[in-house]
Formats: structure tokens, sequence, C-alpha cells
């Protein structure tokens, strides 16, 4: 990975003084979307806030002109540019915690776009020190885009610890931790997420794993986010749908193999289970869900027979 000596960032726009620790951490993972990137690094000039917050964004193996596009927002707004060369998402963000300096680490993607008190309410919804990580509300930004991939629940919910919850219900794209919680927990799982074999629900992870081993969340409509995402067609929608079915059975593989607490509190484990034993025989697109599941949980347990065997 390259990137700027730890203790050495650039200052700028938002940014706390070198040697000061901000309020905040904000970190974007990108890959090969560097017109999208653009976008998403502009609408940050828009926040507003009293309080010190960093940007760190990770070119995670982009082979196009994602480093021009960071470079160039630099020069007005400075960013904490890093690269890994090897391709997955939750590799990205732990590798971004390693020069995250603030208490609070949030994470979004590079096709979305915070409103301008993002930071304010963010470190809002932390001040219960109980609060292990936050997600936020995700809107769409596009009204010709389908409604995917979005939040808009207006009320927060609290999650005590042992609390199941449904994937979706809380987005990456609108996802924080306290840096401590994350760090106790050992970061993302990197055999998950995109760019992994898993390829996805890397962010479910991290959240069921948080609320199996003791700690709170909470889900606040205050911090938001628009999410550009781009999908206009049914086609794009069952693309993305395959690929979170593969993410779900490497979670229920996960569960199953970790016993103990982690498979204990995610009762949406069973519930999944007794839902799929329903479904009416008939539905092709259930079977074919069923069927993405399993080849991700395969998927899941050869990236863990290849991990142990490399220790």
């Amino acid at each position: 990975m390259s990137a700027p000596a730890p203790g050495r960032h650039p200052t700028g726009h938002g940014v706390a003084p070198e040697g000061a620790a901000p309020d905040l951490s904000i970190v974007i993972a990108t890959r090969n979307r560097a017109s999208q990137l653009a976008k998403t690094l502009e609408s940050f000039r828009e926040i507003r806030t009293a309080r010190t917050w960093e940007l760190l964004v990770v070119d995670n193996a982009s082979t196009d002109s994602t480093p021009a596009v960071v470079a160039a927002t630099r020069a007005s707004a400075p960013c904490i540019p890093l690269r890994i060369d090897t391709a997955g998402l939750c590799r990205a963000q732990n590798a971004a915690l390693a020069y995250a300096r603030a208490p609070i680490v949030a994470f979004t993607d590079d096709d979305c776009y915070p409103q301008h008190d993002f930071v304010d309410r963010l470190l809002e919804a932390f001040i219960d020190p109980r609060v292990a990580f936050v997600g936020g509300r995700v809107l769409l930004h596009d009204p010709t885009e389908l409604p995917i991939t979005i939040q808009t629940r207006e009320t927060p919910m609290d999650l005590p610890p042992g609390t199941p919850i449904d994937a979706g219900f809380i987005h990456g794209a609108n996802l924080a931790f306290r840096r401590d919680a994350l760090e106790q927990l050992g970061g993302f799982d990197e055999r998950l997420g995109p760019g992994a074999s898993c390829r996805s629900c890397g962010d479910w992870d991290i959240m069921c794993r948080a609320l199996a081993n003791g700690f709170a969340g909470r889900y606040d409509p205050g911090p938001t986010v628009r999410h550009h995402h781009g999908r206009r067609t049914l086609a794009q929608v069952r693309a993305l749908e395959r690929r979170y079915a593969f993410g779900r059975g490497a979670i229920y593989m996960k569960a199953f193999l970790a016993g103990g607490d982690y498979a204990g509190n995610l009762r949406w484990l069973r519930r999944d289970i007794r839902e799929t034993i329903r479904a009416p025989r008939r539905d092709l697109r259930n079977v074919r869900a069923r069927g993405r599941e399993l080849m991700g949980a395969i998927r899941f347990l050869i990236a863990r027979s290849f991990e142990r065997s490399s220790t």
C-alpha cells in the first residue's frame, strides 16, 4: 500500500491541523469509477461544520484516471490519498484504519453525496457513549434511477447488543463506527464485500459481529447521504441481487461455522432458513437466489480453507 507517512497528513478545508486529531474520519474506497468519484469529492466541499474532519480516499487498485481525480481534489480541498494494489472493498477499508486519526470513522461510497450538515448530525448520533456504530439515512439522488439501495426511514431506532439486524437495514454507504470497537472486532472481514470472492455483505457482517459481541448500534436519520447509484433497468437490479445472494450465503456459512455468540445471537439465520423452506417451490427466482446463497457459502468455505492452509 502506498500512502503518506502516518502523522504527516495534508490539511485543508475541514481537516484538523497536523498533530491534532480530528473529530471524524471519513473513508471512501473507490475502484475504476473516476468520473463518479469526481462528483462525490466535489460534494464534500458543501459540508458546513465547526467540527474538524478528514477525508481519506482509498484507490483500490484502479486502472483508470482515479489518481488524477484525487490529485485534482487535493489541489483545492485536500484529502488523504491512499492506494492498495489488491482489490477488495473490505481490504481497502481496513487499510484506511491505519491512517484514520479520529475516534469515530465513517464509511461512504464513491457514488454518494453527503448533506451539508452530515458531520454535525453524525457526531450527534454518537453522543451516547454506549453506541458503537451508527447507520444513517440514504436517499435517492436521481429520481430517474430505481429506488433501491436506499434507506428513507425517518425515525431513529436503537439496536441493543444481541439485536438481530436484517441485511440492508443499515447501508455501508452511510455507516460509522467508533474506532476502538472496530479494532476490537478485528476490522472488516476481507473475504467479504465487492472485489472479494464472496462479493458482498461486508457491512452486514461487521454490524452483526458488533451486536453479537456486546456492542450497541443505532439507526439515525440525521446523517444523510444521497445515493447516485445509476441503476435504471431491471437487469441491473437483478445483477445486484445476485451479488447480494452470494454475500448472504457466505454470512450464513460463517455464522454456522462460528457457533457461540455469533450464531446464537443472529436469529435472522434461523428465520431465513424457515422462510426458504416455506417458499413456493415453483418460484424460480427464489430457487435461483437459494442456489446463489449456496454458492456463496461454498466460496466462503473455500476462502477459509485457503486462509488456514497458508498460516
